[in-house]
């Protein structure tokens, strides 16, 4: 019998105790080791075939995420084809995954046996290893430390000021670590290791730093998510963000974990592991073992904080980097196809795209003959052009169905004014505000991608490797850039609120770097090389260069307020958390409208959920995207509050009940609470003004039930 053909037959009898176990073995510990091991061999099995030649633990390990990425697939599919996601639906649908695993192992051809390459051990390498070690250990030591000693309750506008002044200086020591490795010690497992743990210690700021929770997206994720668990369903279903809820919910399940969490850790977390992972045995594992070194030049911004759009970022670069990989023998196309359909899952507006990418590589690499190859070439180029164009696509169609309010105005595209503001975008500036490192982390997220470009041709002018796919990524970080353009001049999302409009074309351009990155890895790894091979002044002053550019991006990566960069985007506190408690305990059960600022509306989302929605879906806190609720907050702050006002938030509100939030770093606080205080029926005050900005809010109360206590100054005067 067929070795393949064993294989299944073990992971069928496997796949029999786990659902015996399921429906017989009671206890949480021995239920959960029999269903840990059932997991563990069609998990073996999956990466031993997509990975030919890898060893058992790193079969292990690749399969492991391949099952949880084809687990939330399944999971997303029983979603919306009616099922709960409950501890019943569980039992079937990692059942049903395992048998996935189980048939792609059977079809897949069987690998050579490992290949065991004695390897005498070098004394340097172990000191070198040992010490490469230590410095990275200490310095995502003092990284981590810092940022949780430096945690806050209170509203923040950055958190560089309350971080250690070596803070950047020992994420440089950590990627200093990760090449040291590479050129040193020579052993991909290792730098991997040492990789993940410098991207992590970047990743993992936030999380630490931002103890309630990070920017106002994750608030309204972890309400749906857990309304999953405590329903096991959603409704109305969303079209997106399923991939993620499945997972952490499922997760959350598994382990009896709080969802919110692990939701916090999951995009941080995940990016550290899948890069690390996905170049290693894409890249590093045969050889280019610098290549995991490049890692010190993508932005780690986006992966910060956990929403489905950042988790099909995660995904999607994975999965090309993994397509990318020059041996079709080393990974199996159907892995990267696999975590491309994750992330489209958990968001289509990345996944889409990214999975039309992983396509294209993999068509420009297959072929066998000439004409084979002219084929399979053409028909890469028409996905290239579909991935570009596949999110203005997707928002046509929703805007022509009336789900999306998007103003079309094609128009633009033909005036001077949005492809200045394209190329501009290629040109640093930093005028006259000569702060040193303000200036130079600035200088650095300008131009990245020039930078990136650069490397890309050098990655072209290579012939150790097969150029057409990287020249396909190449054209498609070019047309995304252009589409980007497009988008933001033709398009307008009115109903996004002024300031967020130009979102979603923002998110083409980092698509883009990201395609970039992955087109510019193999001229970034031949620089690297060089610069081993260089003097000793040129070589450490390219060093000293690189790190430097990569303490920039990581200061990026987390939000600012200098003399480059002014912060308007304040955080939610224990403070807005006060308040609206305050507010529901003062409403006492009675319907209620507030008008708050986002921070505040987050804690309201954080405490409550989807508590209330009034007629024509207003929800009862205005969520910042351009809804009515929120231009009435912003009338009230930016002009003088009036009565009328509170009653139109009623009449949207459906409530007689009207609390407006003033934060005290609100631009014109004091002067809107005196005019508040004059015209409210009561006032409360929260917090305590004497330690700073950030730490109070005041509340004013308008019952429209009653005559206005000062009613003569209704009109605004």
């Amino acid at each position: 019998m067929k070795e393949r053909y064993k294989d299944l037959l073990a992971g069928l009898v496997l796949l029999g105790v786990f659902f015996t176990n399921q429906t017989w073995i009671s206890g949480y510990t021995v239920g959960h080791f029999v269903t840990f091991f059932s997991i563990l061999y069609p998990s073996y099995l999956l990466g031993r075939r997509t990975i030919p030649g890898a060893s058992w633990f790193a079969s292990v390990g690749f399969g492991s995420l391949l099952y949880l990425a084809l687990q939330s697939i399944v999971q997303t599919a029983w979603f919306y084809a009616g099922g709960k996601l409950d501890l019943q639906s569980d039992m079937w649908t990692m059942g049903m995954t395992m048998f996935i695993c189980l048939l792609i192992s059977a079809t897949l051809p069987t690998p050579e046996a490992e290949r065991k390459v004695q390897t005498q051990t070098d004394k340097n390498a172990i000191i070198y290893g040992i010490i490469l070690t230590a410095i990275s250990g200490v310095a995502a030591y003092f990284v981590i430390h810092g940022a949780w000693v430096s945690g806050v309750t209170h509203s923040i506008r950055t958190p560089w000021p309350l971080m250690p002044s070596g803070t950047l200086l020992a994420l440089a020591l950590a990627w200093l670590s990760v090449l040291l490795s590479a050129w040193l010690v020579a052993r991909p497992v290792f730098t991997a290791c040492l990789t993940a743990v410098a991207i992590f210690s970047t990743t993992a700021l936030a999380p630490l730093i931002y103890r309630i929770g990070f920017g106002f997206d994750g608030f309204l994720h972890i309400a749906s998510e857990k309304i999953i668990q405590n329903t096991a369903t959603l409704s109305p279903k969303p079209l997106y963000y399923m991939g993620q809820y499945v997972f952490t919910t499922w997760l959350s399940r598994f382990t009896n974990l709080p969802v919110e969490q692990l939701d916090r850790w999951l995009v941080p977390v995940a990016a550290a592991i899948f890069f690390s992972v996905c170049v290693y045995f894409a890249f590093a594992r045969h050889g280019r073992i610098t290549s995991l070194a490049a890692f010190l030049l993508l932005p780690l911004g986006v992966f910060v904080a956990t929403t489905p759009q950042s988790l099909a970022y995660i995904l999607g670069l994975s999965a090309i980097l993994l397509a990318l990989d020059q041996d079709e023998n080393r990974v199996r196309f159907i892995a990267p196809l696999i975590l491309t359909a994750w992330g489209v899952a958990a968001h289509p507006l990345a996944g889409i795209p990214f999975s039309l990418m992983v396509i294209t590589i993999l068509l420009a690499k297959a072929g066998n003959t000439p004409r084979i190859k002219m084929i399979f070439g053409a028909l890469a180029s028409l996905f290239v052009i579909g991935s570009a164009i596949s999110v203005p696509a997707m928002f046509l169609v929703l805007s022509k169905s009336g789900n999306t309010l998007i103003n079309w105005q094609p128009q633009t595209i033909f005036s001077l004014q949005p492809w200045s503001d394209f190329l501009g975008h290629f040109l640093p500036y930093i005028g006259n505000h000569y702060v040193f490192w303000p200036a130079w982390s600035t200088l650095a997220e300008q131009a990245l991608p020039c930078l990136l470009l650069l490397a890309s041709i050098i990655t072209l002018t290579r012939k150790d490797i097969r150029r057409t796919p990287y020249a396909m990524a190449l054209a498609a970080a070019i047309l995304f850039l252009i589409v980007g353009a497009l988008l933001k001049s033709a398009g307008e999302f009115a109903f996004l609120i002024d300031y967020e409009r130009g979102n979603y074309a923002d998110r083409l351009n980092t698509m883009s770097i990201m395609l970039l990155f992955a087109a510019a890895l193999p001229g970034i790894t031949a620089l690297l090389e060089k610069t081993k091979t260089a003097g000793l002044l040129r070589g450490t002053a390219t060093i000293v260069l690189l790190l430097s550019f990569s303490a920039g991006l990581a200061f990026n990566s987390l939000p600012r307020h200098d003399a480059m960069v002014v912060g308007r985007g304040w955080s939610t506190s224990a403070t807005d958390i006060e308040a609206v408690r305050a507010i529901q305990s003062d409403a006492d059960k009675h319907p209620y409208t507030v008008l708050a600022n986002q921070s505040v509306s987050a804690a309201a989302v954080l405490q409550f959920g989807f508590q209330r929605y009034a007629a024509d879906d207003v929800f009862y806190y205005p969520i910042p995207t351009g809804g009515p609720l929120y231009q009435i907050y912003l009338d009230m702050t930016y002009k003088d509050p009036t009565r009328a006002a509170a009653q139109e938030a009623g009449r949207l509100g459906d409530s007689s009940l009207v609390y407006v939030v003033i934060n005290d770093y609100w631009w014109r606080a004091e002067m809107t609470n005196e005019a508040l205080s004059a015209i409210a029926d009561e006032e409360m005050e929260f917090g305590d003004a004497t330690k700073g900005v950030g730490n109070s809010i005041k509340v004013y109360k308008f019952d429209l039930s009653k005559p206005s206590k000062a009613a003569p100054q209704t009109d605004g005067s």
